[in-house]
Protein backbone atom coordinates (compact mmCIF):
# COMPACT_ATOMS: atom_id res chain seq x y z
CA UNK A 1 0.00 0.00 0.00
CA UNK A 2 1.22 3.49 -0.81
CA UNK A 3 -0.14 6.92 -1.50
CA UNK A 4 -1.55 9.97 0.22
CA UNK A 5 -5.19 10.59 1.01
CA UNK A 6 -7.19 13.54 2.30
CA UNK A 7 -10.51 13.05 4.12
CA UNK A 8 -13.05 15.89 4.00
CA UNK A 9 -16.37 15.45 5.85
CA UNK A 10 -18.86 18.21 5.04
CA UNK A 11 -22.57 19.02 5.45
CA UNK A 12 -22.40 19.92 1.76
CA UNK A 13 -22.94 23.66 1.40
CA UNK A 14 -22.31 23.66 -2.38
CA UNK A 15 -20.81 27.16 -2.47
CA UNK A 16 -18.48 26.44 0.43
CA UNK A 17 -17.41 23.04 -0.91
CA UNK A 18 -16.58 24.47 -4.34
CA UNK A 19 -14.65 27.31 -2.71
CA UNK A 20 -12.72 24.72 -0.70
CA UNK A 21 -12.19 22.61 -3.82
CA UNK A 22 -10.65 25.58 -5.62
CA UNK A 23 -8.13 25.80 -2.80
CA UNK A 24 -7.60 22.02 -2.91
CA UNK A 25 -6.52 22.38 -6.53
CA UNK A 26 -3.55 24.49 -5.39
CA UNK A 27 -2.07 21.44 -3.62
CA UNK A 28 -3.70 18.52 -5.43
CA UNK A 29 -0.36 17.48 -6.97
CA UNK A 30 0.76 16.44 -3.48
CA UNK A 31 -2.30 14.24 -2.89
CA UNK A 32 -3.37 10.96 -4.53
CA UNK A 33 -6.98 10.79 -3.35
CA UNK A 34 -9.62 13.02 -1.82
CA UNK A 35 -12.43 11.26 0.06
CA UNK A 36 -15.29 13.74 0.05
CA UNK A 37 -17.96 12.73 2.59
CA UNK A 38 -21.18 14.60 1.73
CA UNK A 39 -23.49 14.07 4.71
CA UNK A 40 -26.58 16.26 4.63
CA UNK A 41 -30.38 16.32 4.72
CA UNK A 42 -30.27 18.25 1.43
CA UNK A 43 -31.59 16.36 -1.58
CA UNK A 44 -30.13 18.80 -4.11
CA UNK A 45 -26.66 19.82 -2.86
CA UNK A 46 -25.04 16.37 -3.28
CA UNK A 47 -26.40 16.13 -6.83
CA UNK A 48 -24.95 19.53 -7.72
CA UNK A 49 -21.57 18.68 -6.25
CA UNK A 50 -21.42 15.16 -7.69
CA UNK A 51 -22.15 16.51 -11.15
CA UNK A 52 -19.30 19.02 -10.87
CA UNK A 53 -16.74 16.71 -9.24
CA UNK A 54 -17.48 13.21 -10.53
CA UNK A 55 -15.01 13.44 -13.42
CA UNK A 56 -12.06 14.33 -11.19
CA UNK A 57 -10.05 11.07 -10.92
CA UNK A 58 -8.62 12.12 -7.58
CA UNK A 59 -12.00 12.59 -5.92
CA UNK A 60 -14.16 9.83 -4.43
CA UNK A 61 -17.57 11.28 -3.55
CA UNK A 62 -19.42 9.52 -0.73
CA UNK A 63 -23.05 10.60 -0.15
CA UNK A 64 -25.15 10.16 3.00
CA UNK A 65 -28.71 11.51 3.15
CA UNK A 66 -28.39 12.73 6.73
CA UNK A 67 -26.02 14.66 8.94
CA UNK A 68 -23.41 12.42 10.54
CA UNK A 69 -21.43 13.17 13.65
CA UNK A 70 -18.10 14.53 12.44
CA UNK A 71 -16.26 11.54 13.87
CA UNK A 72 -18.60 9.07 12.18
CA UNK A 73 -18.06 10.82 8.86
CA UNK A 74 -14.30 10.44 9.29
CA UNK A 75 -14.76 6.76 10.03
CA UNK A 76 -16.91 6.21 6.93
CA UNK A 77 -14.14 7.62 4.75
CA UNK A 78 -11.44 5.77 6.65
CA UNK A 79 -13.18 2.47 5.93
CA UNK A 80 -12.64 3.18 2.21
CA UNK A 81 -9.13 4.60 2.46
CA UNK A 82 -6.50 2.38 0.85
CA UNK A 83 -3.64 4.89 0.79
CA UNK A 84 -0.82 4.46 3.30
CA UNK A 85 -0.98 7.99 4.64
CA UNK A 86 -4.00 10.13 5.43
CA UNK A 87 -4.74 13.75 6.28
CA UNK A 88 -7.89 15.14 7.89
CA UNK A 89 -9.14 18.56 6.77
CA UNK A 90 -12.40 20.48 7.23
CA UNK A 91 -14.42 22.52 4.73
CA UNK A 92 -13.53 25.77 6.48
CA UNK A 93 -9.77 25.20 6.26
CA UNK A 94 -7.58 26.57 3.48
CA UNK A 95 -3.97 26.05 2.52
CA UNK A 96 -1.86 29.19 2.05
CA UNK A 97 1.42 27.41 1.23
CA UNK A 98 0.68 24.34 -0.94
CA UNK A 99 4.15 22.90 -0.27
CA UNK A 100 3.17 22.54 3.41
CA UNK A 101 0.89 19.61 2.49
CA UNK A 102 3.81 17.88 0.77
CA UNK A 103 6.02 18.62 3.78
CA UNK A 104 3.51 17.09 6.19
CA UNK A 105 3.31 13.84 4.25
CA UNK A 106 7.08 13.81 3.72
CA UNK A 107 7.63 13.90 7.50
CA UNK A 108 5.66 10.66 7.71
CA UNK A 109 7.18 8.99 4.66
CA UNK A 110 10.69 9.69 5.93
CA UNK A 111 9.95 7.80 9.14
CA UNK A 112 11.04 10.79 11.20
CA UNK A 113 7.53 11.45 12.47
CA UNK A 114 4.43 9.32 13.07
CA UNK A 115 2.05 12.27 13.43
CA UNK A 116 1.87 15.83 12.11
CA UNK A 117 -0.84 17.86 13.80
CA UNK A 118 -1.93 20.87 15.82
CA UNK A 119 -2.36 21.05 19.57
CA UNK A 120 -5.87 21.36 20.94
CA UNK A 121 -7.48 21.40 24.38
CA UNK A 122 -11.27 20.93 24.18
CA UNK A 123 -11.42 18.53 27.09
CA UNK A 124 -11.80 18.44 30.87
CA UNK A 125 -8.95 19.90 32.92
CA UNK A 126 -8.19 16.50 34.45
CA UNK A 127 -7.04 15.21 31.07
CA UNK A 128 -4.86 18.28 30.47
CA UNK A 129 -3.21 18.02 33.88
CA UNK A 130 -2.53 14.30 33.58
CA UNK A 131 -1.12 14.72 30.06
CA UNK A 132 1.14 17.56 31.12
CA UNK A 133 2.53 15.44 33.94
CA UNK A 134 2.83 12.09 32.12
CA UNK A 135 3.75 13.16 28.59
CA UNK A 136 5.48 16.44 29.42
CA UNK A 137 3.56 18.44 26.83
CA UNK A 138 4.27 22.16 26.89
CA UNK A 139 1.08 24.24 26.76
CA UNK A 140 2.79 27.59 26.32
CA UNK A 141 2.60 29.60 23.10
CA UNK A 142 0.14 31.34 20.80
CA UNK A 143 -3.19 29.79 19.93
CA UNK A 144 -4.92 26.68 21.19
CA UNK A 145 -2.79 24.46 23.40
CA UNK A 146 -3.35 20.99 24.80
CA UNK A 147 -2.60 17.30 24.56
CA UNK A 148 -5.13 16.62 21.80
CA UNK A 149 -5.09 17.17 18.06
CA UNK A 150 -7.40 19.17 15.84
CA UNK A 151 -9.14 16.82 13.35
CA UNK A 152 -8.03 19.36 10.76
CA UNK A 153 -4.58 19.56 9.18
CA UNK A 154 -3.85 16.27 10.93
CA UNK A 155 -1.64 13.71 9.17
CA UNK A 156 -0.60 10.17 10.08
CA UNK A 157 -0.41 6.63 8.75
CA UNK A 158 -3.80 5.24 7.81
CA UNK A 159 -2.96 2.13 9.83
CA UNK A 160 -2.50 4.21 12.98
CA UNK A 161 -6.05 5.58 12.78
CA UNK A 162 -7.47 2.18 11.91
CA UNK A 163 -5.71 0.67 14.94
CA UNK A 164 -7.62 2.91 17.37
CA UNK A 165 -11.11 2.06 18.61
CA UNK A 166 -12.27 4.32 15.72
CA UNK A 167 -14.55 6.32 17.96
CA UNK A 168 -13.59 9.73 16.61
CA UNK A 169 -16.62 11.45 18.15
CA UNK A 170 -16.87 13.45 21.35
CA UNK A 171 -17.16 11.18 24.37
CA UNK A 172 -17.55 11.01 28.13
CA UNK A 173 -15.48 9.00 30.60
CA UNK A 174 -16.98 7.69 33.81
CA UNK A 175 -14.98 7.43 37.03
CA UNK A 176 -12.54 4.53 36.76
CA UNK A 177 -12.58 4.32 32.96
CA UNK A 178 -9.24 4.03 31.20
CA UNK A 179 -7.53 7.12 29.83
CA UNK A 180 -4.99 4.87 28.15
CA UNK A 181 -1.44 5.62 29.35
CA UNK A 182 -2.73 8.50 31.49
CA UNK A 183 -4.30 6.08 33.98
CA UNK A 184 -7.99 6.19 34.84
CA UNK A 185 -10.56 8.95 35.16
CA UNK A 186 -10.88 10.22 38.72
CA UNK A 187 -14.05 12.18 37.92
CA UNK A 188 -16.61 12.33 35.14
CA UNK A 189 -14.77 13.98 32.25
CA UNK A 190 -15.47 14.93 28.65
CA UNK A 191 -13.62 15.38 25.39
CA UNK A 192 -14.67 16.99 22.11
CA UNK A 193 -14.39 15.40 18.66
CA UNK A 194 -11.11 13.51 18.16
CA UNK A 195 -10.02 13.82 21.81
CA UNK A 196 -10.56 10.11 22.43
CA UNK A 197 -8.44 9.28 19.37
CA UNK A 198 -5.78 11.82 20.31
CA UNK A 199 -5.27 10.23 23.72
CA UNK A 200 -4.88 6.80 22.14
CA UNK A 201 -2.30 8.08 19.67
CA UNK A 202 -0.42 10.09 22.28
CA UNK A 203 -0.20 6.88 24.33
CA UNK A 204 1.52 5.09 21.44
CA UNK A 205 4.22 7.56 20.46
CA UNK A 206 6.94 9.59 22.11
CA UNK A 207 6.74 13.36 21.73
CA UNK A 208 9.81 13.24 19.47
CA UNK A 209 7.70 11.30 16.95
CA UNK A 210 5.14 14.10 16.69
CA UNK A 211 5.57 17.26 14.62
CA UNK A 212 3.40 20.03 16.01
CA UNK A 213 2.25 22.69 13.58
CA UNK A 214 0.16 25.80 14.34
CA UNK A 215 -3.50 25.40 13.37
CA UNK A 216 -3.77 29.00 12.17
CA UNK A 217 -7.25 29.47 13.59
CA UNK A 218 -9.09 32.67 12.68
CA UNK A 219 -10.47 34.97 15.34
CA UNK A 220 -13.17 37.65 15.77
CA UNK A 221 -10.29 40.07 16.36
CA UNK A 222 -8.80 39.43 12.91
CA UNK A 223 -8.99 43.09 11.85
CA UNK A 224 -7.03 44.19 14.91
CA UNK A 225 -4.57 41.31 14.48
CA UNK A 226 -4.05 42.26 10.83
CA UNK A 227 -3.20 45.84 11.77
CA UNK A 228 -0.59 44.58 14.26
CA UNK A 229 0.60 41.71 12.03
CA UNK A 230 0.01 39.21 14.81
CA UNK A 231 -2.02 36.03 15.22
CA UNK A 232 -2.70 34.42 11.86
CA UNK A 233 -1.23 37.51 10.18
CA UNK A 234 2.31 36.97 11.51
CA UNK A 235 3.49 35.81 8.07
CA UNK A 236 4.28 32.29 9.28
CA UNK A 237 1.00 30.46 8.64
CA UNK A 238 1.05 27.71 6.02
CA UNK A 239 -2.66 27.10 6.38
CA UNK A 240 -5.73 28.73 7.83
CA UNK A 241 -8.71 27.32 9.73
CA UNK A 242 -11.67 29.71 9.67
CA UNK A 243 -13.87 27.67 12.01
CA UNK A 244 -17.63 27.34 12.59
CA UNK A 245 -18.72 27.65 8.95
CA UNK A 246 -20.79 24.47 9.28
CA UNK A 247 -23.26 26.56 11.30
CA UNK A 248 -24.64 28.01 8.07
CA UNK A 249 -26.05 25.56 5.54
CA UNK A 250 -28.01 23.42 8.02
CA UNK A 251 -28.76 26.20 10.47
CA UNK A 252 -28.34 29.96 10.15
CA UNK A 253 -28.76 30.32 6.40
CA UNK A 254 -32.54 30.31 5.83
CA UNK A 255 -34.71 31.16 2.85
CA UNK A 256 -37.79 33.39 2.79
CA UNK A 257 -39.91 30.52 4.14
CA UNK A 258 -37.67 30.49 7.21
CA UNK A 259 -36.25 27.06 6.32
CA UNK A 260 -32.52 26.34 6.42
CA UNK A 261 -31.07 25.86 2.95
CA UNK A 262 -30.26 22.19 3.46
CA UNK A 263 -34.00 21.49 3.87
CA UNK A 264 -35.46 24.04 1.47
CA UNK A 265 -36.92 21.28 -0.75
CA UNK A 266 -38.49 19.48 2.20
CA UNK A 267 -42.21 20.42 2.38
CA UNK A 268 -42.33 19.28 6.02
CA UNK A 269 -39.37 21.38 7.18
CA UNK A 270 -40.07 23.56 10.20
CA UNK A 271 -40.15 27.28 9.43
CA UNK A 272 -38.21 29.55 11.77
CA UNK A 273 -38.01 33.17 10.67
CA UNK A 274 -36.25 34.40 13.82
CA UNK A 275 -32.63 33.28 13.70
CA UNK A 276 -31.23 31.59 16.81
CA UNK A 277 -28.16 32.61 18.80
CA UNK A 278 -28.28 36.31 18.02
CA UNK A 279 -25.17 38.19 19.14
CA UNK A 280 -25.44 39.97 22.48
CA UNK A 281 -22.27 42.04 22.28
CA UNK A 282 -19.80 43.48 19.78
CA UNK A 283 -17.39 40.56 20.07
CA UNK A 284 -20.13 38.11 19.05
CA UNK A 285 -21.06 40.39 16.14
CA UNK A 286 -17.46 40.21 14.93
CA UNK A 287 -17.63 36.43 15.18
CA UNK A 288 -20.61 36.27 12.82
CA UNK A 289 -19.07 38.83 10.47
CA UNK A 290 -16.04 36.55 10.30
CA UNK A 291 -18.23 33.70 9.06
CA UNK A 292 -20.40 35.77 6.71
CA UNK A 293 -17.40 37.15 4.86
CA UNK A 294 -16.33 33.64 3.79
CA UNK A 295 -19.87 32.54 2.89
CA UNK A 296 -20.24 35.69 0.79
CA UNK A 297 -16.90 35.15 -0.96
CA UNK A 298 -17.76 31.51 -1.64
CA UNK A 299 -21.11 32.58 -3.11
CA UNK A 300 -19.65 35.24 -5.39
CA UNK A 301 -16.90 32.99 -6.70
CA UNK A 302 -19.24 30.10 -7.55
CA UNK A 303 -22.64 31.64 -8.33
CA UNK A 304 -22.26 30.77 -12.02
CA UNK A 305 -21.69 27.08 -11.20
CA UNK A 306 -24.73 26.56 -8.96
CA UNK A 307 -28.46 26.47 -9.76
CA UNK A 308 -29.71 30.07 -10.00
CA UNK A 309 -32.76 29.47 -7.80
CA UNK A 310 -30.59 27.99 -5.07
CA UNK A 311 -28.17 30.89 -5.43
CA UNK A 312 -31.01 33.39 -5.03
CA UNK A 313 -32.01 31.77 -1.74
CA UNK A 314 -28.37 31.67 -0.60
CA UNK A 315 -27.87 35.39 -1.17
CA UNK A 316 -31.17 36.17 0.57
CA UNK A 317 -30.07 34.04 3.53
CA UNK A 318 -26.76 35.91 3.84
CA UNK A 319 -28.48 39.29 3.72
CA UNK A 320 -31.00 38.05 6.30
CA UNK A 321 -28.23 37.13 8.74
CA UNK A 322 -26.62 40.54 8.25
CA UNK A 323 -29.94 42.29 8.85
CA UNK A 324 -31.23 40.25 11.81
CA UNK A 325 -27.85 40.22 13.57
CA UNK A 326 -27.23 43.89 12.72
CA UNK A 327 -23.80 43.14 11.30
CA UNK A 328 -21.55 45.77 9.75
CA UNK A 329 -21.28 45.49 5.98
CA UNK A 330 -18.27 47.77 6.16
CA UNK A 331 -16.40 45.44 8.52
CA UNK A 332 -17.39 42.43 6.40
CA UNK A 333 -15.93 44.19 3.36
CA UNK A 334 -12.74 45.05 5.25
CA UNK A 335 -12.36 41.42 6.35
CA UNK A 336 -12.78 40.20 2.79
CA UNK A 337 -10.17 42.65 1.54
CA UNK A 338 -7.76 41.57 4.28
CA UNK A 339 -8.12 37.87 3.49
CA UNK A 340 -7.74 38.49 -0.22
CA UNK A 341 -4.66 40.64 0.26
CA UNK A 342 -2.90 38.57 2.90
CA UNK A 343 -3.90 34.99 2.03
CA UNK A 344 -5.15 35.31 -1.57
CA UNK A 345 -8.48 33.85 -0.46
Amino acid sequence: MSGRAIILPTPSDPFLVLYWYKNFNTYRDYVDKLYLVLNTPSTEAPKMLFKLLKDDPKVKVMIYDRLLDHGNAINEALANTIEEYVGLIEDDAYVVNPKAIDDAFTWLESGKREIVGSKRGSCSDEILEKAKRVWGIDYRGYGDQGCNFWPCFFFTKTAHLKATDRNFNARRWEIGESLYSLGVAESIIHGDTFVNTSLQLQSLFDQSQIEYMPQGHANPLDIQHYEKREGIFNGKMDWLHIGSLSSGFCGLLRNQRGVDLARRKNPHAVEQHELPNKPTNEFEEWEYERRVQIWLTAYEENKDNIDADFGKDYLYALENVIMQFRLSKKRIRIRREIYKQFFNL
